[in-house]
């Protein structure tokens, strides 16, 4: 995780510092679900699908389009103790999970030879949701997040999977006020570089991912204008805060570079 190990000690001269958030709660009680305290990092498990464009051309190219829809189901929490909490009960015979219909970008620097590429992720949005995530229409939208930044890598070696295999690295802005709801707290008292903005600060979730082609759920179909394919998707993510928008998208574009995301890839 080098970009959220990074993001705690880089500061940019002259504004407010982007910070990673631990020990924080969340308060699913107004909903008829439990409240859940000193939280320092969340894990998803889940399915994204993959709608791949050719560009028209009939191969893939540095600047195809690609669409992504994903539902993260299995959400699970590490504490401030390290102990790690695996199908915890969120309240009521509820889940808590994340879904997405609209993430979008382009492929980058495909490589003909060896098949690797980049995704580079320009818009869309995730939501987080308190019920049944066979039921999206039916369950409680918690929050929504706007896409702020994302990379991630596909490459030809088997990762655990097939093709397809890499990270994914995003920020999503949240555009719900979580903090000022109550939805989300922490002591602003352990956080001063934040200022005296709390609650309407701004806030972030990190996602640091990892991908592998399923072909046990959907086929990948190959054809001439464009592929199909699943991934199981896993990882983990971290919420981060900043009075200044413009601190953590610069640090994030900026770290983005710096360590390119060519990690090594583990199976989810």
């Amino acid at each position: 995780m080098y970009f959220a190990l990074a993001l705690t000690v880089l500061a940019m001269p002259g504004m407010a510092q982007a910070t990673n958030i631990y020990g924080w709660t969340l308060d699913l009680s107004s909903y008829g679900g439990n409240t859940f305290t000193d939280i320092d990092q969340l894990s998803v498990y889940g399915f994204g699908d993959i709608e791949q464009s050719y560009g028209g051309n009939g191969v893939l190219s540095s600047g195809d389009p690609f669409n992504v829809s994903s539902i993260l189901f299995n959400v699970a929490y590490t504490d401030g103790s390290g102990a790690y909490h695996n199908n915890p009960d969120w309240g009521g015979g509820q889940e808590l999970f994340f879904a997405s219909d609209n993430l979008a970008g382009i492929v980058t620097n495909v490589d003909p030879i060896t098949g690797n590429f980049n995704y580079e992720y320009q818009s869309g949005d995730i939501s987080l949701y308190f019920g049944d995530s066979n039921d999206i229409a039916g369950s409680t939208e918690l929050a929504n997040m706007s896409l702020s930044w994302g990379l991630g890598d596909s490459t030809s070696q088997n990762n655990g999977g097939a093709a397809l295999s890499g990270p994914t690295d995003m920020g999503i802005q949240f555009l719900t006020q979580v903090l000022a709801n109550g939805l989300i707290w922490f002591d602003i008292n352990d956080y001063p570089e934040l200022g005296d903005n709390y609650p309407w600060l701004d806030t972030f979730f990190t996602f640091d991912l990892n991908n592998n082609l399923n072909t046990n759920v959907n086929p990948l179909v190959l054809g001439p204008d464009g592929f199909t394919a699943t991934v199981t998707t896993g990882g983990d993510i971290t919420l981060v805060a900043t009075p200044e928008p413009s601190t953590f998208l610069i640090l994030g574009f900026g770290l983005l570079g710096l360590v390119g995301f060519r990690r090594k890839f583990k199976k989810s």
